[in-house]
């Protein structure tokens, strides 16, 4: 150990006259504890929520879509998946067609968006239809009139499975009476929950031969076609893969074009939590000023003695440097372990809820990034020991014959 550590510690231990000194640096720590524990608790709680919802997203829906751009829909679809289909980043790909309409139950109605789905090409169909409550997605395969709908929609329209729906679609033909929309009546088969509230109190879906019935589509053909890939990552590089193959016929729009207004906010907020919590950190940084700067002046009369036996100025200052990133390592160390304690139990027992209406999701996940840890705890000593440099020079700065007369 050096002499200028040893002599640190033994400032940082000994008993002081000085209670308001003693009081400071409690508060030094403290303040350094609070920060960090605080800043990891956010960073975890933003990385578990953004994660989150990242995951139940990408599940949930189609990663690219297929959509043609000289037509309302795309004719023969199986001839563009063979085409795209030795794609190694591809994982399923299917036809589909969306319907927007109203579902009216037995107690209200609802608006809703109706997916018909191709059974014939499995591994693109969404997570949705695997997570069912009730029922099984086999039924929809060759229903004319069944329908899988959100665990919350159909809790809001008043039906259970094997209950009918009718849907009303503004796709409708022109009579002699006027324009008359589409009605069809549907069987709820199944009910499903995905976690997500905005998917669970809006969507549905049918096969696709009933919706391309209802949009006047061919049976043969298809608005979009839904691709799942490996790396949802990589969703631009994959696009302009098959643009190579397919043409400039058709666009694309993929998930995460689709939710990046979400993201953005998130990411927003989170930036705007951190620098707020950074200035808890920033404070504990003006108390180790003070700390230091008083203590210098509390001990002249020790630096006056070091320096008559040869001690030289650099060490001086070594000393005050050392006290003050002993303070912020060890505030750094127990503000990330009570920071990691806490993020760890609230995501074991999901102490924090939220309003799923409004973040789609009924607890507030979190999730420990130990490299935004780390980066948060070397960030608390930097800010803790460019905090040490005023008062170390200060005390470099003492002239030893002026600190022993005044003593």
């Amino acid at each position: 150990m050096s002499f200028e550590l040893f002599v640190a510690l033994r400032y940082l231990r000994a008993k002081r006259k000085n209670v308001v000194i003693s009081f400071i640096s409690f508060l030094s720590i403290l303040g350094v504890i609070v920060g960090v524990s605080s800043l990891v608790v956010v960073t975890s709680m933003y990385g578990g929520l953004i994660t989150n919802l990242r995951s139940k997203i990408a599940d949930a829906t189609a990663h690219i879509t297929i959509l043609s751009v000289n037509r309302g829909y795309i004719r023969q679809p199986e001839y563009i998946i063979k085409k795209i289909e030795k794609c190694d980043e591809i994982v399923g790909m299917t036809p589909v067609t969306y319907l927007k309409g109203l579902l009216i139950g037995k107690i209200s109605s609802e608006g809703c968006v109706i997916k018909g789905v191709d059974f014939r090409f499995p591994g693109a169909v969404d997570g949705n239809l695997f997570k069912l409550k009730s029922g099984s997605i086999l039924s929809l395969k060759g229903s004319d009139n069944g329908i899988v709908i959100g665990y919350e929609l159909a809790k809001k329209i008043g039906v259970r499975k094997g209950d009918y729906v009718k849907g009303i679609f503004p796709q409708g033909r022109l009579t002699p009476f006027g324009f008359s929309p589409t009605i069809k009546k549907f069987k709820v088969i199944g009910i499903f929950s995905s976690g997500l509230y905005d998917y669970d109190s809006m969507w549905g879906y049918v096969n696709i031969k009933v919706a391309n019935r209802i949009l006047s589509i061919p049976s043969d053909g298809s608005q979009f076609i839904d691709l799942k890939v490996k790396d949802v990552d990589l969703v631009k590089k994959i696009e302009h893969r098959i643009k190579k193959i397919i043409g400039n016929d058709f666009s694309f729009s993929d998930w995460i074009d689709r939710n990046k207004p979400l993201f953005s906010a998130l990411k927003l907020e989170e930036l705007g939590l951190f620098l707020a919590i950074s200035l808890i950190v920033i404070v504990a940084a003006l108390n180790i000023i003070t700390t230091l700067t008083m203590m210098v002046m509390e001990k002249q009369k020790d630096i006056g003695i070091l320096l008559s036996m040869g001690a030289r100025p650099n060490t001086i200052s070594k000393i005050f440097m050392y006290q003050g990133l002993i303070i912020g390592i060890l505030g750094g160390i127990l503000g990330a372990i009570l920071g990691v304690g806490i993020s760890l139990l609230c995501e074991k027992y999901h102490w924090i809820k939220i309003d799923k209406t409004v973040y789609s999701l009924s607890y507030l996940p979190f999730k420990v990034d130990w490299s935004v840890v780390l980066m948060i705890f070397f960030g608390a000593v930097l800010i803790t020991f460019l905090a040490t440099l005023y008062p170390a020079r200060k005390g470099s700065s003492v002239n030893p014959i002026e600190a022993l007369r005044n003593e």
